[in-house]
């Protein structure tokens, strides 16, 4: 597990642009769960793909367990986000992500808590040599039908930058 800095044009980059969006409209006293919230309509306003309270599995012996372990948002099957709303970041913070990267076998992850008072916080963890486990497909939640979206023609970033230019050309300040 390394933790990087994130570089601009990748998709974790973006992503964050999209959480300090929100952090700058909400501020930083609101709970985590209305961070959450809003983050998803970015998601959906950008046409990313993205879940909310996905399940992380632990296997024992074979078995899977009844845990309750979920990841806050997986973006696109592959970019896992543990968001927090507390005055700082803890090992307890990091060593969750961790645990739902490995659990997950999703490669990429960001932990951001929007709590802080003078900023959004953010840390890009990436694990190495893992590969994305095409297994772990996130649940469907009871009652819900799936419909598939048609792939959308531009990446991620693109999406996500249309967003954030169609504020700035609306007078935003994302």
């Amino acid at each position: 597990m390394t933790r990087l800095n994130l570089v601009e044009g990748t998709d974790e980059y973006w992503i964050v642009g999209l959480a300090m969006k929100v952090r700058n409209q909400l501020g930083f006293s609101m709970l985590e769960s209305v961070y959450e919230r809003a983050l998803m309509k970015e998601f959906e306003k950008a046409r990313v793909p993205a879940e909310r309270q996905v399940s992380i599995p632990v296997f024992y012996d074979g078995d899977k367990l009844n845990h309750g372990y979920a990841a806050d948002i997986i973006v696109d099957n592959r970019i896992l986000l543990e968001l927090k709303a507390v005055t700082r970041l803890y090992a307890i913070h990091r060593r969750q992500i961790q645990f739902y990267l490995d659990a997950s076998k999703i490669e990429s992850g960001l932990l951001i808590n929007f709590g802080k008072a003078n900023g959004l916080e953010c840390e890009w963890f990436k694990v190495q040599n893992s590969g994305y486990n095409p297994a772990f497909i996130p649940p469907i939640p009871d009652g819900e039908l799936c419909t598939p979206t048609p792939a959308p023609s531009s990446s991620l970033s693109e999406r996500v930058n249309q967003v954030l230019g169609n504020d700035t050309i609306l007078g935003g300040d994302a």
